[in-house]
């Protein structure tokens, strides 16, 4: 039986990464045209007006470049069809934005499972002794993450036995 867990965009967390930095970026840019004072970083960091200048503009740019990056990896879930395809052996799991080759990870070779939750959100890990993948649960759902764990435990414990 093969089964298949689509993954889809959050458009919620979409829009609040690209209004927070997106904001991040407005202000910024502004204080990077504008300062005309330096700036002391955590009591450790001394900076001159033109120190401050460039670090207020660095950190529109990264903050600009998150807020695209978030954009683009939601609208490539969106109009591209991404999926978990779980079948008897193995697990295909889609690539990243930046690596967007799927893995597959056959089911005896997979040495480690882990569910481990990061600041409120819920992954499942697998590692082989070459090659590693992961599944959040907000891409699939918590129902769909919930029973594609169970299988691949499942699916792992079954192919150890064999």
């Amino acid at each position: 039986m093969v089964r298949r867990y689509r993954l889809r965009p959050q458009w919620g967390i979409t829009i609040l990464i690209v209004l927070s930095f997106g904001a991040c970026t407005a202000l910024a840019a502004h204080r990077a045209a504008t300062t005309d004072r330096g700036l002391v970083i955590d009591g450790i960091i001394t900076l001159g007006p033109g120190g401050a200048s460039t670090f207020f503009a660095v950190l529109a740019v990264v903050s600009a470049a998150m807020t695209v990056l978030g954009l683009a990896a939601n609208l490539r879930l969106a109009l591209a069809t991404l999926e978990v395809v779980v079948d008897a052996d193995s697990i295909r799991i889609p690539g990243s934005l930046f690596r967007p080759g799927a893995r597959t990870l056959r089911f005896a070779e997979v040495g480690r499972v882990q569910v481990q939750e990061v600041g409120g959100q819920a992954f499942v890990f697998l590692a082989t002794a070459t090659r590693k993948a992961s599944v959040a649960r907000l891409t699939i759902g918590p129902a769909a993450f919930d029973e594609l764990v169970r299988l691949i435990e499942e699916r792992v414990a079954a192919a150890r036995a064999a």
